[in-house]
């Protein structure tokens, strides 16, 4: 669950007075993941009890790379989604569930730099259409530019699937020129 800490990162980063940043944010890079409202399958408990949060192999599979018989990602890399899956801690858990809602927006309104936004057209865990990813766009209103889209065939885990090199060409892409205006 990268995402969240990415815009809270971009937010402060934003705050901080020019003279007194200690590194270049030129952009940002988000992805398998909406805005609040758009989930989907998450009917998952979470035992409040419990150090952290997880997941069976079967159903951490089916969260990155979608059903099996979308054929999303090669059947050899499965072994590799269950080698590096590790307990997600269970607070993170409950704050991606039920606090983050109701503040993100604070921090997404704040962030001031491009922002490349993708999602996996079967992704498991979101809605992709463009209403859904319109509702997380809409929310950052002070970034440079935002620019959304959907990979089609791609499922929640982008780099896991068939069309990882498609999506790490759209991001290097974004990187590179994001810094050659920065650079400038």
């Amino acid at each position: 669950m990268g995402v969240p800490p990415t815009i809270i990162t971009a937010a402060l980063y934003a705050a901080e007075p020019a003279a007194s940043r200690t590194y270049v944010l030129s952009g940002l890079v988000l992805a398998g993941w909406g805005a609040p409202g758009c989930h989907k399958n998450l009917a998952m408990p979470i035992d409040v009890a419990a150090k952290d949060v997880r997941f069976p192999a079967e159903a951490k599979r089916l969260m990155m790379v979608s059903e099996p018989s979308l054929r999303l990602a090669d059947p050899d890399l499965l072994p590799l989604v269950d080698a590096q899956s590790v307990g997600l801690p269970a607070e993170e858990m409950l704050d991606a569930r039920g606090s983050w809602p109701g503040y993100w927006t604070e921090y997404a309104r704040l962030v001031q730099v491009p922002v490349l936004y993708r999602m996996g057209e079967h992704d498991w865990l979101w809605k992709t259409d463009d209403e859904s990813r319109a509702m997380f766009r809409d929310a950052f209103t002070s970034c440079t530019s935002f620019d959304s889209g959907m990979i089609e065939e791609g499922c929640h885990a982008l780099e896991m699937g068939w069309k990882a090199q498609e999506w790490y060409n759209t991001v290097f892409g974004f990187a590179k020129d994001v810094c050659q205006e920065n650079a400038s």
